[in-house]
């Protein structure tokens, strides 16, 4: 990206309200109590530790800041026996995106919720094999609790699966997408924010692409539709 069409972005997204600087920032863990590291080899950063839910199917991060420059990749570790890894960024600030997302050791379906607003630049990619859901939420709902994006969570008990997505801000962030977000066949690709703008390619071949707008407080249920 040059200079004079990353000053157009800059201004653009300062009309959106999104919390600058939006260059990719590093990948750092939160010191709140789900012991997430992240481990740097050249461009790759290996996302472990983590929070599991009492029924081992769910692996809990935590992030300061969550950001990916042009060739970077984070890599989240899994098992066989995760079916959700969920990162929450917790430090205020926008999350750009501008590399690969992938997992590796497991087939889980991966969940990004920042409530600042993502940004995915023109070189965003994916590899999972999963489910890839991005959100600007401050809330996903497992049985009769909480994952909250705010404050402490109760990891434990935090099982099953995800059955809702609350919005409870005045004005939920953005999710912007430049880059080409394509998950594997026969899996969903969903995009919760306050407002979504697509300029780059979206893609689940015989799966479901999911986007659902809340411009103001709400929930709603995870959708099993596509929704534009």
């Amino acid at each position: 990206m040059n200079f004079s069409v990353m000053l157009r972005w800059l201004i653009f997204l300062i009309s959106l309200g999104f919390s600058l600087p939006v260059i990719a920032q590093p990948i750092t863990s939160s010191s709140n109590a789900t012991g997430t590291t992240v481990n740097q080899s050249g461009k790759q950063f290996d996302i472990g530790g983590g929070a599991l839910s009492g029924d081992a199917k769910n692996l809990f991060h935590d992030f300061d800041r969550f950001g990916l420059n042009q060739g970077q990749i984070a890599n989240f570790l899994s098992q066989p026996n995760i079916e959700n890894i969920l990162g929450r960024v917790s430090g205020g600030e926008t999350s750009f995106i501008n590399g690969l997302l992938q997992i590796t050791g497991g087939n889980s379906n991966l969940y990004l919720l920042n409530p600042t607003g993502i940004i995915f630049g023109e070189n965003a990619r994916l590899n999972i094999a999963g489910d890839f859901t991005a959100t600007t939420a401050t809330g996903i709902k497992f049985e009769d609790n909480w994952f909250s994006a705010f404050g402490e969570n109760d990891y434990v008990n935090l099982v099953g699966e995800p059955t809702q997505f609350l919005f409870d801000l005045d004005n939920p962030q953005n999710i912007i997408n430049q880059g080409n977000l394509t998950v594997t066949e026969g899996q969903s690709l969903n995009l919760f924010a306050g407002s979504i703008r697509n300029a780059g390619t979206l893609q689940a071949r015989s799966g479901q692409i999911n986007i659902q707008r809340s411009p103001t407080k709400m929930s709603f249920n995870c959708l099993r539709t596509v929704l534009f």
